[in-house]
């Protein structure tokens, strides 16, 4: 039983990865996991180095900003982004190492240096996946930044 009085199952994921995901015992995941795997509804912006947009672990999972029509040099929802479809580059670090388009804030959030990309799969990797590993609100649409 846990705070809430709801039986916890702690069921662990099928990933061949989770024994080596020490955090995720130490957060007490599996009992989260039992009271709570996200919402539809709920956006997490992750607001980081960007995002690896076709990374199989979430890329279904990708905020979409449907008031905007991709490429077409308008902002068609009126936020003040031209483009947004999937997020909004906010990043300017021009000493982070590597190459990429950091220093520019544009519509293209595509992760340049893979921190991004590992903080949104500890928030939203999908569950029993077999790849990679399972994160925290495993069901939760998200936005990079």
């Amino acid at each position: 039983m846990n705070r809430l009085n709801q039986s916890c199952a702690e069921t662990e994921p099928n990933d061949p990865n989770y024994t080596e995901q020490w955090s995720l015992t130490v957060l007490n995941m599996l009992q989260a996991w039992d009271i709570e795997q996200g919402k539809p509804q709920v956006t997490v912006a992750v607001i980081d180095s960007g995002i690896t947009t076709r990374h199989p672990e979430f890329r279904s999972q990708l905020w979409e900003n449907v008031g905007e029509i991709p490429r077409n040099g308008i902002d068609d929802d009126g936020n003040g982004y031209v483009d947004d479809r999937n997020g909004w580059d906010f990043s300017d670090a021009p000493t982070l190492p590597g190459s990429g388009d950091w220093t520019v804030r544009d519509n293209d959030p595509e992760d340049e240096t893979g921190h991004g990309t590992h903080v949104s799969g500890i928030i939203a990797a999908k569950s029993e996946q077999r790849t990679w590993h399972r994160g925290d609100r495993a069901e939760l649409p998200f936005d990079a930044c």
